[in-house]
């Protein structure tokens, strides 16, 4: 599950520091497992799951809410939370924003 797609370019190819022993004994497993049961999808590697997670952005954090087992005596609208499908907002920053100082 931790090999990139066969299409990134070895250049592009993240370096890999270590490798679970058995990766099927992994909370990460479980949870991909979870998303491929209950959104009928096949996610071989863990960049299907983080692509999933990018095409899917409430249904992630919904599934991670509920997976993680964060406890609330609220419903997330009455605490003040966006709803899951507002939660990406947060997130999105301008494509042109300089976040360090131009060389």
């Amino acid at each position: 599950m931790t090999e990139p797609p066969k299409s990134l370019k070895s250049r592009d190819r993240p370096l890999e520091l270590w490798r679970h022993p058995d990766p099927t004994a992994t909370q990460m497993w479980a949870f991909k497992e979870k998303i491929e049961k209950k959104y009928n999808v096949q996610l071989q590697h863990y960049h299907h799951l983080w692509q999933w997670s990018i095409d899917h952005i409430p249904d992630f954090w919904e599934e991670t809410w509920h997976f993680t087992g964060i406890l609330s005596s609220k419903d997330r609208e009455s605490k003040g939370l966006p709803p899951f499908d507002q939660v990406h907002r947060i997130f999105i920053m301008p494509r042109d924003i300089q976040l360090l100082p131009s060389t």
